[in-house]
């Protein structure tokens, strides 16, 4: 599109998405810390951790299941466990 303004901030593009992304999900849990702090913020809490630790390894497993003879599979195992 414009290389000129693309590779001068491609080396603040990573920091920029944490920035963001520490943001949008920093926010909403300060709003709410007295909830979150609360017993039922707990177990909301740990119903989350559940979820997605749940999502990472069945991603994780899933893929080598299905593409168990692909000759990267290990890259592909990881990448598909994030995305999930």
């Amino acid at each position: 599109f414009i290389p000129g303004v693309c590779s001068t901030i491609r080396p603040f593009l990573p920091f920029l998405s944490v920035l963001v992304t520490a943001l949008c999900v920093g926010s909403p849990l300060a709003i709410n810390i007295k909830s979150i702090l609360s017993p039922f913020g707990m177990v909301v809490l740990l119903l989350i951790v559940g979820f997605h630790a749940s999502a990472f390894i069945s991603g994780y497993v899933l893929t080598d299941l299905a593409f168990h003879k692909a000759p990267d599979v290990a890259a592909l195992r990881r990448t598909m466990s994030f995305e999930t």
